[in-house]
């Protein structure tokens, strides 16, 4: 999985929040299962503020855009990305752990 935590120096009102990610089975790289952020305004007590399951198709970059609900302005934002996981039997890299490739997290 992969875990970021950004820190906007101040409190701030957040809308949405957006990256993309390389799907190319071929080469064992997998789309996420789940992307969910966390908003904090104290950096030590995150709740939920939004979630998105990316939508998978022939296309090798999975773009994720979806709006955040945060009812006050916060300082921290928490970016959890889980993996895919186990590559399924008959498919290129059966059984292995599949790469996760990230581009830029976009918050607005």
């Amino acid at each position: 999985d992969a875990e970021a935590i950004i820190d906007f120096g101040n409190k701030l009102s957040v809308s949405s929040f957006a990256t993309s990610f390389f799907h190319a089975p071929g080469q064992w790289i997998r789309a996420p299962k789940e992307v969910i952020i966390y908003g904090s305004e104290d950096g030590i007590k995150y709740n939920e503020i939004g979630k998105a399951i990316p939508e998978v198709g022939n296309e090798k970059i999975v773009r994720v855009d979806f709006s955040l609900k945060s009812s006050k302005p916060i300082q921290y934002i928490k970016v959890l990305i889980k993996r895919f996981g186990i590559i399924p039997t008959g498919e290129q890299g059966e059984g292995n752990e599949a790469w996760l490739f990230v581009d830029e997290l976009e918050v607005k």
